[in-house]
């Protein structure tokens, strides 16, 4: 695929040729490559449909993602050009790598002893002793959770809608990942211990973890100077 421009040179390649106002900037993001999915796709000067036109670009075409503002992209085509386009017109096909670890197994363990695992095998333990089948462990979904935990701390917000990432099932299916259901449980807690009791004392929290359809779950926890930690758990049904 064709050379993807430093964020830095096209930050001042558009201050002559995109209109940004000073209040609205573009961030670094996960996302690296796209594909366009609708038949054209306006390549824009700025992140708004008030802005103008720079090209259109085709169903299929890839692009490489340079930053992003809510729902806006700043990309690169394969021609060079460099605009803004809306994001649910396209299709992350590639992330920055965000662990070593990669895909799901059928195990129901955890390998060591981060909060993150402590978390989940006391979870499955609450899951055992209801009759139910244990959560698998599953890295890529515990990649998923962690990284919108950490979005939350360098946002500075509390919830289930990301100001980058967007809803809960937004953020999986950009991420690839294929489901019949999913929910989130988001908390803050120091202790993983007092943390799942909270989720036990919550009706929608504790039913997400003792759901029967859902069968895979990601823990991901973030340190905050607010929250002292905040938590993430992700489930879905395949």
């Amino acid at each position: 695929m064709f050379k993807r421009v430093l964020l830095s040179a096209t930050l001042l390649f558009m201050l002559s040729n995109i209109k940004i106002s000073a209040r609205e900037r573009f961030i670094q993001t996960p996302e690296i490559e796209a594909e366009v999915i609708s038949a054209g796709l306006n390549v824009r000067t700025g992140p708004g449909v008030n802005f103008s036109v720079i090209k259109e670009i085709s169903r299929g075409e890839r692009v490489d993602i340079l930053g992003r503002l809510n729902n806006w992209y700043l990309i690169q085509t394969s021609s060079g050009k460099v605009g803004v386009v809306y994001g649910d017109f396209l299709r992350i096909t590639r992330f920055e790598e965000i662990t070593t670890h990669e895909g799901y197994t059928n195990d129901s363990t955890c390998p060591s002893n981060t909060d993150e695992e402590v978390l989940f095998s006391i979870t499955n333990k609450t899951r055992l002793e209801k009759g139910l089948t244990p959560f698998a462990w599953c890295e890529n979904l515990n990649n998923i959770a962690r990284l919108k935990a950490e979005d939350m701390v360098k946002h500075n917000y509390f919830g289930h809608y990301s100001p980058i990432f967007g809803t809960p099932f937004r953020m999986l299916r950009d991420m690839g990942i294929v489901h019949r259901g999913a929910s989130e449980n988001i908390l803050s807690n120091k202790d993983m211990h007092a943390a799942h009791e909270m989720v036990l004392g919550s009706p929608p929290h504790k039913g997400n973890i003792l759901s029967p359809r859902f069968n895979k779950m990601g823990v991901g926890i973030a340190e905050s100077e607010t929250y002292g930690k905040i938590i993430v758990q992700i489930f879905i049904q395949e």
